[in-house]
């Protein structure tokens, strides 16, 4: 394959990736890139110019190429760019963003990192004495500032406010700051529970599933597969929710009604459906489709 490349290292100072709570940000050059990620997806079906510039995580083994293990990450690129002669980081292939080589060139580096919540976007925070707001009940963010690719990955440049706190500056722009509201009662660091109500069912109603996602296709990650709710409770680990295709799960026991907990991500509109379905898991009903904004 002539363009394909495996990132090493891209859990940056020892964290752990955790792939359904967890995005990426990849970057080549001044170019932002797109995920291909999906069940059966194959880079070695796909390895020509309409797949240049983009990404595929594994979520298990054999995702994305034969042979791959889980959080395996590769990238089609066309003319990557190793560092030039005196680049102080290393040779090779690699992030060159900075030191002197940064993201404006025409240098197609392979830049990838997990991506940080409140990563690359101006964020408002309530700090005073009284206040400690380690699950961010105050924090929001305010925007996405005009700046080259990766400049803000380290999150840690400071915008300048006005003496009123009306607007706030970074580089040449200026940012009106809207009314701020004060600290929320919603855990934004977690998970956000998002009860859905079954209270009849269908005659031959064992259990149910709910599909949800960010669009109405329900994908709930950058990964292009059915995201599954099935718990009446906000499960732990990687089994807070299901990948539809890639991971095996049964449904809620609803013979006579339930209520299923959604893992929502804060402020989206997400999309789900109720899957009614028989003993044998076999859905017997799909509800239409139903948008909510999540808290």
């Amino acid at each position: 394959m002539t363009h394909i490349y495996k990132v090493n290292n891209y859990a940056e100072s020892g964290n752990t990736y955790d792939y359904k709570r967890q995005g990426l940000d990849v970057w080549s050059g001044h170019r932002a890139t797109r995920d291909v990620s999906a069940p059966g997806f194959d880079y070695a079906a796909h390895d020509d110019s309409s797949y240049f510039y983009t990404y595929c995580r594994a979520y298990k083994t054999d995702d994305c190429l034969s042979g791959s293990a889980a959080y395996d990450v590769y990238v089609n690129v066309p003319k990557a760019a190793q560092a030039p002669a005196g680049f102080p980081f290393g040779s090779g292939y690699r992030c060159l963003g900075g030191a002197g080589f940064d993201s404006v060139s025409d240098l197609d580096d392979i830049c990838v990192s997990i991506a940080p919540s409140h990563g690359n976007y101006i964020v408002q925070y309530n700090m005073d004495a009284a206040h400690h707001d380690g699950f961010g009940l105050g924090s929001r963010r305010i925007a996405n500032p005009f700046t080259v690719p990766k400049e803000l990955e380290g999150s840690n440049l400071n915008s300048n406010e006005l003496p009123d706190g009306s607007w706030t500056a970074i580089a040449q722009f200026l940012f009106k700051l809207p009314p701020y509201i004060g600290r929320s009662a919603v855990n934004r660091v977690s998970w956000i529970p998002v009860p859905v109500r079954v209270t009849s069912v269908p005659p031959g109603t064992d259990n149910v599933i709910v599909e949800f996602g960010y669009d109405p296709n329900f994908n709930c990650s950058s990964r292009r597969e059915v995201c599954i709710a099935n718990a009446s409770t906000i499960q732990s680990g990687s089994s807070v929710f299901s990948y539809a295709t890639s991971d095996s799960y049964g449904g809620l026991s609803c013979a006579s009604g339930c209520t299923v907990s959604i893992p929502a991500l804060s402020q989206r509109v997400m999309w789900y459906q109720i899957d009614y379905r028989d003993a044998a898991d076999q859905t017997i009903l799909a509800r239409q489709a139903e948008p909510v904004v999540t808290p």
